[in-house]
């Protein structure tokens, strides 16, 4: 497919798969893949899995053993309903990651850190 922006490529599919051999911090395709409502199936490496709601928002797969990549494939096709019904949960979910929630997050934070309890 190439190179693809997201709003021509997540309204191609159902399930987004990320393989990721890596220790990613943060997966950003997945919260972009949740705001278009997108399940996933994510390796268990880095951060990624960390945002994954089991069955919920997507799956988690070892990429050390492929059984469990086809298990969660497999899951999805069996399961194919239950794909809309973890759609509108990963279209909540994504709100979670929009800047101002994170700003409020953060700042929330650092007022706990430093004993600060006025929020703004």
């Amino acid at each position: 497919m190439g190179f693809m922006q997201p709003d021509e490529f997540f309204p191609l599919i159902d399930v987004l798969v990320q393989p990721s051999l890596l220790h990613e911090t943060f997966g950003r395709t997945i919260i972009e893949a949740y705001a278009y409502g997108k399940p996933v199936l994510v390796s268990n490496r880095g951060g990624s899995f960390e945002i994954v709601d089991e069955k919920e928002t997507g799956l988690i797969f070892d990429p050390t053993d492929s059984n469990t990549l086809s298990s969660g494939l497999l899951w999805y096709i069996n399961n194919w309903q239950k794909i809309a019904e973890m759609s509108e949960k990963t279209l909540l979910k994504s709100k979670e990651f929009l800047p101002s929630q994170i700003a409020e997050k953060t700042i929330l934070t650092y007022s706990q850190v430093l004993g600060n309890h006025e929020t703004h």
